[in-house]
């Protein structure tokens, strides 16, 4: 009993370290513009960071995300002891439908964003009520261009895919037989 339990302690102990690796690369910024105003935020001399944290931040925080979120995928796809959570959230039902848009959404927003912020012909204005409702028609646009591209693109393709495949497993069959 002994043995199992210290065998389950070190996937779950890699499973925290890489969350809070993940979790230090989202939350540690804040304590980069804790400043008394945002000019003073945006000068590197008056900057609650030094220099050296600017650059360190900057050149590896994408590597510390990448190697958290690499970690907890080898434990989640190695079914390691305490991954279970992660592969039930993850794998549940209510995730299935968005995620079909996602992707689409991914590469078609920056074409949205393109588009609405070209039409402007002043410079555009920071405000929170703005950032919002902008967020929100964005959102509701990029995610309606996704679904067009996957009932016209992507399913189609699928189904194009699956029959083809099929076909070439039926032959590869009757070759064999």
């Amino acid at each position: 009993a002994g043995r199992a339990a210290l065998r389950a302690a070190g996937p779950l102990a890699l499973q925290v370290l890489c969350f809070a690796m993940m979790c230090f690369v989202v939350f540690i910024p804040v304590t980069r513009y804790r400043c008394s105003s945002m000019q003073a935020c945006m000068k590197v001399e008056t900057s609650p960071w030094s220099p050296a944290a600017n650059v360190l931040y900057g050149a590896f925080n994408h590597t510390v995300w990448a190697l958290g979120l690499g970690g907890l995928m080898l434990l989640c796809f190695v079914r390691a002891p305490g991954t279970r959570w992660i592969n039930v959230l993850l794998g549940a039902e209510a995730w299935q439908k968005g995620m079909k848009l996602t992707y689409s959404a991914y590469l078609l927003h920056p074409l949205v964003l393109v588009f609405f912020y070209c039409q402007y012909d002043r410079s555009v204005a920071y405000l929170d009520a703005t950032l919002v409702s902008n967020f929100i028609a964005f959102s509701a646009v990029t995610f309606a261009c996704a679904l067009v591209v996957w009932l016209f693109v992507e399913k189609p393709l699928a189904n194009l895919t699956a029959i083809f495949l099929a076909a070439i497993a039926g032959q590869a069959a009757s070759g064999e037989a």
